[in-house]
């Protein structure tokens, strides 16, 4: 019988915390740099601030969830563009297109 306390089990009740994220523009140019304005979306306020990051450029957000990165993208078809907080990491590719 696995009962006691902690265990990894969320109490009886709340929701799982989640991050989405928004990004515009929804695609950049390759070889140019871009301002990218992020919004990381939570239920949860403990999980703001953020940390967004693409490549080696970072950016942690306010406490509405919003960051503006400028980032410039040379080869990378896809690049990602990552987000870390309290409450976890995810992660989603950009779109580029060629000058």
């Amino acid at each position: 019988g696995g009962g006691g306390a902690g265990g990894g089990q969320r109490p009886q009740g709340s929701a799982p915390r989640m991050l989405s994220v928004r990004v515009s523009p929804t695609s950049i140019v390759r070889g140019r740099r871009s301002r990218m304005r992020v919004r990381v979306v939570t239920n949860s306020a403990r999980c703001l601030p953020a940390t967004v990051r693409v490549g080696r450029r970072s950016a942690r957000t306010d406490a509405q969830g919003r960051a503006t990165l400028v980032a410039l993208v040379r080869y990378l078809p896809r690049p990602r563009l990552r987000v870390h907080s309290r409450c976890g990491t995810t992660e989603l590719r950009l779109r580029t297109r060629r000058r």
